[in-house]
């Protein structure tokens, strides 16, 4: 048998071999897995780069089809139409000053005639004052009046992104700039261009504004639009003489020091798991050689030296052995206390009944791993990571123990519930997102909507100007008396009271403020028709109501019109696209277990690929290719989270159906 310093240089030997080994191996393990984390970070924001991507396209998308809706209110205008045909620009002009100034991105709107000669222009200054610039230019050289005179009749032209370029010289204070424009035709007769310069900072700062990413706007050559270092942006087009090249990248860079506290993060999480477990290890080892070479006594020793709660048990199911550190936890004065004896004689029944069902299952299969809750005596709370492992010791004990390990986790739990309060956070800040962004596509219909406006306010307003020369001239001949002049300013009030009930509308329909409140559901549908009636007309689309006059529903009337107002447009869209003899939308609505409103148009049925439930995910679009239909997924969120309904949509024959139900109150 070995001598007391044998055994000691033999405990010495083995463990600075085992702990050389562990530390090797501990090592390598680390290394594999930070640089596994940092293809994890990678492809984690890979993914959010991604959907960023999506984000940016849609929002750009949206940006433009506004601005094609402008060109087209614009060329639809009875006061453009008249400019044409009349040279007489005072009626378009005041309408072109009125959409430069409510559109705060746009600072020229211009008409140039078929040779690039500038006709109208309406400019706004960087203080954002709108006024006609009178020093008209021949643009007939400039790349996209080349472009867009080319286009056929209904098309469009987006350039690319540059700066603005008067008199051949780059404009300062630099404006990013993007054109949008179409060619006018006139009984297929070209007869110039409409063109909007949009001012593009909004664009470049929804992409610039990331807070996981530097994003570079480059072109092939390596020349820098816009750059993180904004000294440096806009280089593309100083380098080149002022033309811009066509082939452009959107660079996503990650940024360092976002990667960085990524990755620190990890790598301290990391360490800090392979740093317990190498400390779990040690006892562990030390506990197998000193069983295996040491008397009880240093053996007993050892174990105290551990941090952690460590003991062993016997089949019997008591102490054997114990630690310093458990015999805290038990709350026992020494090791007399607790040596012999089994754990329901020290602990109470709830705490005592949870060791043994893990000791049982440690005996049947070899091992157990529990996480397990524990009050103190002090009433402090503590949360335990325990191992428990079955071994079996050779020579004089060869008997079967239950090693156990109990690691405190009290503090890691503590971030736990700290994380999950941030992700709750999280989650409360990404539903006020999805409100606005209902709030925003609400506010995307306003340039079709102020098309009609302008439109419906246009006949009252001819009227009145009528009625009022009429009585004028009358007035001068001394030929009217008051009952003509009564009945004259009755005919205006009509007129007035129209204009009113319009405004009224249009205003109803983008209040911010509203508060939940009953409505009557016909007047919701009366209302947006009211709003759309120029389109209608001018499609020839006929509105049947089937309806109970007094049925009602309880929320926010200016969600459930904007609902309304998407599904119907939707349906004019299609009516455009296809051609109808009879157009017709047909509005029910009827009260059952549930409020049951059904919107039919016989303008085509719905692309069956799209059905039942696709229609309304995000991205996905009624109109491939005409950025049509997007309203949809905003209308199922409506109907779904203010009203705690659903929405459907299917055909019939060629007929589509939209399909709502909102349970009774």
């Amino acid at each position: 048998m070995l001598n007391y310093s044998s055994k000691l240089k033999y405990i010495l030997k083995s463990l600075i071999v085992i702990l050389f080994i562990n530390i090797i191996i501990t090592g390598l393990l680390y290394l594999f897995l930070v640089n596994k984390a940092k293809d994890d970070i990678y492809n984690e924001f890979n993914t959010i780069a991604n959907y960023d991507f999506i984000q940016t396209r849609k929002f750009i998308d949206d940006k433009f089809t506004y601005y094609k809706n402008v060109l087209d209110s614009l060329e639809s205008a009875q006061a453009f139409s008249n400019y044409l045909d009349t040279n007489d620009a005072h009626n378009i002009k005041e309408l072109m000053y009125t959409i430069t100034k409510a559109s705060l991105p746009i600072f020229q709107l211009r008409f140039l005639d078929r040779n690039g000669i500038e006709k109208i222009r309406i400019e706004k200054d960087k203080n954002n004052k709108v006024f006609e610039e009178k020093n008209l230019q021949d643009k007939s050289d400039r790349y996209y009046f080349k472009k867009t005179i080319s286009l056929k009749k209904g098309e469009y032209y987006i350039s690319n992104l540059d700066l603005n370029i008067e008199h051949k010289k780059i404009e300062k204070p630099y404006i990013p700039t993007i054109r949008i424009s179409k060619a006018i035709y006139k009984n297929n007769q070209l007869l110039g261009i409409l063109i909007i310069n949009y001012n593009a900072n909004e664009i470049i700062n929804k992409i610039r504004e990331n807070k996981f990413f530097d994003v570079y706007y480059m072109d092939k050559n390596g020349n820098f639009f816009l750059h993180p270092d904004k000294s440096k942006n806009y280089l593309s087009q100083l380098n080149i003489k002022y033309k811009l090249m066509d082939d452009f990248y959107i660079i996503y860079s990650l940024n360092n020091s976002v990667f960085n506290e990524k990755l620190s993060l990890v790598k301290y999480n990391t360490f800090l798991i392979f740093f317990t477990v190498f400390i779990i290890t040690i006892p562990v080892i030390l506990i197998g050689i000193y069983i295996q070479s040491m008397n009880a006594r240093i053996l007993d020793a050892i174990i105290n030296n551990t941090p952690y709660p460590v003991f062993f048990k016997d089949v019997s199911r008591k102490f054997v052995v114990v630690n310093d550190a458990m015999l805290k936890i038990l709350g026992a004065k020494n090791k007399n206390e607790v040596i012999g004896k089994r754990i329901e004689d020290l602990l109470e029944s709830k705490y005592a009944n949870t060791f043994k069902k893990n000791i049982d299952k440690a005996l049947e299969y070899g091992r157990s791993e529990e996480e397990i809750e524990f009050i103190d005596t002090n009433s402090k709370r503590h949360f335990f990571d325990t191992k428990l492992i079955k071994i079996s010791l050779l020579g004089k004990l060869n008997k079967v123990y239950i090693l156990g390990i109990a690691i405190d986790i009290t503090q890691l739990k503590s971030l736990n519930q700290q994380l999950e309060n941030v992700v709750d956070n999280e989650i409360k800040k990404r539903i006020s997102l999805e409100k606005d962004l209902i709030q925003k596509s609400k506010m995307a219909e306003i340039g079709n909507l102020l098309a009609n406006l302008i439109h419906q306010w246009k006949n009252p307003l001819n009227i009145i100007k009528v009625i009022s020369s009429g009585a004028r001239l009358n007035i001068e001949a001394n030929n009217i008396n008051i009952k003509e002049i009564d009945s004259h300013f009755k005919q205006i009030d009509t007129q007035v009271e129209i204009m009113v009930q319009i405004s009224n509308d249009f205003k109803n329909f983008f209040n911010p403020n509203e508060k939940a409140s009953k409505f009557i559901i016909k007047k919701v549908f009366e209302s947006i028709t009211n709003i759309l009636s120029t389109r209608l007309k001018h499609n020839e689309i006929e509105i049947v109501y089937d309806f109970d006059e007094t049925l009602y529903m309880e929320g926010y009337t200016n969600n459930f019109a904007q609902v309304i107002l998407s599904i119907l447009n939707n349906a004019i869209d299609e009516f455009e696209r296809n051609k109808v003899n009879e157009k017709k939308i047909f509005i029910k609505a009827f009260k059952g277990d549930s409020i049951v409103i059904e919107i039919i148009d016989n303008a085509g049925k719905i692309d069956e690929s799209l059905l039942p439930n696709k229609l309304f995910e995000e991205y996905e679009t009624t109109k491939k290719g005409n950025n049509l239909g997007q309203g949809l997924p905003i209308c199922r969120k409506i109907i779904e989270e203010s009203f705690s309904g659903r929405i459907t949509a299917y055909n019939i024959n060629n007929n589509a159906v939209f399909k709502i139900e909102i349970p009774l109150v």
